[in-house]
């Protein structure tokens, strides 16, 4: 390998470890997720991990523009240090979505359920938080059209909320109330 060739890499290194396709870190979730919503059967699409490397240079080049937007989702993204994604396809009858047995095992993972959606037809999602070592997560779940997805977000969220407020003054009161349990 030449030596400008091998800087480069030593260089781009950092960033490479920023992003691991690999949903280690909610393995504990789907695997809960999964054991619930039997006897559906899950069929991984991507299970992507993204880190502090990938989203810090995401956030240095949107403050490279001079769109607001752009600049508002840098801010947001100082405040998340990874973010846990994975899509999953369903393949069997839908029992209707998590259980109360499911949630429950959720919370034994030190999960709090926070808001629950459904939509008329063939849909339904969970919004869950909890506190670990000084650092917030949120995981949310979404179930429709024969399709699981899972985020979990990792980072200082109270931040995000701030940030969030800031940015949608209609949103303070109701967003304080939400802030104040995180």
């Amino acid at each position: 390998m030449s030596r400008p060739l091998l800087i480069v890499a030593l260089l781009l290194l950092p960033l490479a470890q920023g992003c691991v396709f690999s949903s280690a870190n909610i393995r504990d979730e789907i695997d809960t997720i999964s054991w619930d919503l039997r006897p559906m059967e899950l069929e991984s699409e991507v299970e992507l991990q993204i880190g502090r490397g990938i989203l810090g240079l995401a956030g240095t080049v949107a403050r490279w523009t001079d769109d607001s937007d752009a600049e508002f989702a840098a801010d947001l993204l100082d405040d998340i240090e990874t973010i846990d994604i994975g899509v999953y396809a369903l393949h069997g009858h839908d029992p209707g979505g998590l259980t109360p047995d499911g949630l429950e095992e959720l919370r034994d993972l030190g999960w709090r359920p926070v808001v629950r959606t459904s939509e008329r037809r063939d849909g339904a999602g969970w919004v869950l938080y909890r506190s670990d070592g000084g650092l917030d997560e949120m995981l949310v779940v979404g179930i429709e059209d024969q399709e699981l997805v899972v985020l979990r977000l990792t980072g200082h969220l109270g931040g995000l909320l701030d940030n969030a407020i800031r940015r949608e003054d209609d949103l303070v009161m109701v967003a304080r109330v939400v802030h104040d349990d995180f």
